[in-house]
């Protein structure tokens, strides 16, 4: 089984669960209840088709006076094996307007676990924890409150998954609002040719943060964070190979006006060490606007298949057009990598013109752009620190002198020649370039270069690579 099987497994169960409870507490009629399981069994089939398919079968309920006894059988089925996974589900629903488990003031209140059979026992860490115990409170402004929490340790195909985590939600009744994870731990050993060495991917203080408050694609906020990522493993050489990142964080952030959607990324890693040696740490702040929403939609739904075949459907690269079409944006502010001797910035704002496919066709570069402008600022000594690490990196025999002294010669050729060309400026502590579109010409590090010489550049950079120069 895959782990977006089981993934697709929580969200079946939480339907389900929500049906019964609403069920119980009169808010929706029972001869209804038939037809919210066979929505979210439809649910299930529409977002599992590649992975595999959920759905709940066997739904009994016992009613009391105060509470309810409600059990079902969630059946996960992997397309990869073709085995079917049966977790039976047992919990109860309290009846408001005063729920007994909390003596909340609530419509209902319920609590879920996930019940031992043969197929289940071996993910059940221990016997005082269970790996989907869930927790919930419906009030009568149809807002849930709950808490997922998590403790397993499951075989998916040939990775072996373990994990602790706890997730908090705030949620309408249509399932939007907001949902906090904190994963202390979560390991991943997956096998390999020599059974003794399997890759282990360890991820410690991981937290997840979404906000999601309507049913629109395009708008929320999500962030994740991890303090610590290690992967241990074999390289193609046969030889123990280690990655580690440190205070790794990614925030999106989107907003549609309309049928318009802007998009703010940030990505950084505070450092990346390969085999304990610090490489460099990473900043990436991007903006991505002015997007058409019915085409993007399209353009991810098409996109999302390309496992499945091996080129972009024909709806795809319309929808694609469609974006590139309709004026996209692009900032970022910046992309750099910094290290302990220095750091090397981009930043750039590119912007298309309208219908620039078309455009294109005129063979003039400039004229796709409504704006152009970027600088690259590259200090000496990040960029002698970070060729002699890569240099160690590919070959440990070379000693750390050697290696500065070859990263010197390297920068000496390199980036001397292009100071020459006047392509970068040079000063005692850095190497900078510049550009601006300026009406029809291109002004680079001061001197300005038209559209012929541009064309020229591209024709040449296009021959060094059809003759594998590049």
């Amino acid at each position: 089984m895959k782990k977006s099987t089981l993934a697709i497994g929580m969200l079946v169960a939480l339907g389900a669960l929500w049906s019964g409870g609403a069920w119980y507490t009169g808010k929706v009629a029972e001869e209804n209840y038939v037809s919210y399981l066979q929505q979210i069994n439809r649910s299930a089939r529409l977002i599992s088709t590649e992975h595999g398919l959920g759905k709940v079968e066997n739904v009994k309920f016992e009613r009391g006076f105060f509470s309810s006894t409600l059990s079902y059988d969630l059946l996960l089925t992997s397309a990869k094996d073709n085995v079917t996974y049966h977790l039976p589900m047992v919990g109860k629903v309290y009846h408001g307007p005063i729920t007994l488990n909390n003596f909340s003031v609530a419509m209902f209140s319920a609590d879920l676990a996930l019940q031992k059979n043969e197929q289940t026992a071996l993910w059940f860490t221990d016997d005082k924890s269970n790996p989907l115990a869930l927790t919930l409170t419906m009030g009568y402004n149809q807002q849930v409150k709950g808490e997922l929490n998590s403790s397993a340790k499951v075989n998916l195909d040939a990775e072996q998954l373990q994990w602790t985590g706890n997730v908090q939600f705030e949620l309408d009744k249509k399932g939007f609002g907001k949902t906090l994870g904190n994963f202390p731990s979560l390991t991943i050993h997956k096998e390999t040719e020599d059974p003794a060495r399997p890759n282990t991917i360890l991820l410690k203080n991981v937290k997840v943060n979404v906000e999601r408050p309507s049913a629109d694609l395009f708008n929320g906020q999500y962030q994740v964070n991890i303090a610590d990522f290690a992967l241990n493993g074999i390289d193609k050489k046969g030889q123990d190979y280690h990655l580690q990142l440190d205070d790794v964080s990614l925030a999106l952030n989107l907003k549609q006006e309309q049928n318009w959607v802007d998009s703010d990324f940030v990505y950084q890693i505070a450092d990346v060490k390969e085999n304990n040696r610090s490489v460099a740490g990473l900043q990436w702040n991007m903006m991505l606007n002015h997007l058409d929403a019915d085409a993007l939609r399209l353009f991810l739904q098409e996109a999302g298949k390309l496992n499945q075949q091996n080129n972009l459907s024909a709806e795809g690269i319309k929808a694609l057009e469609k974006l590139l079409n309709n004026q996209p944006h692009l900032q970022l502010s910046p992309l750099g990598l910094t290290n302990s001797k220095g750091k090397a910035t981009l930043n750039l704002d590119v912007g298309v013109v309208q219908n620039v496919l078309n455009a294109g066709q005129q063979g003039k570069i400039l004229d796709l752009f409504n704006a152009l402008k970027g600088d690259l600022n590259l200090d000496k000594a990040f960029l002698k620190e970070f060729i002699a690490t890569s240099l160690m990196a590919s070959d440990n025999r070379i000693s750390q002198a050697d290696a500065e002294q070859n990263a010197q010669n390297i920068l000496d050729k390199k980036l001397k020649s292009l100071v020459s060309q006047g392509l970068f400026k040079e000063t005692d502590d850095k190497y900078t370039l510049t550009f601006n579109r300026d009406n029809d010409k291109l002004n680079v590090t001061g001197k300005d270069y038209s559209e012929q010489d541009i064309q020229a550049w591209i024709f040449i950079l296009a021959m060094m690579i059809y003759a594998g120069g590049v």
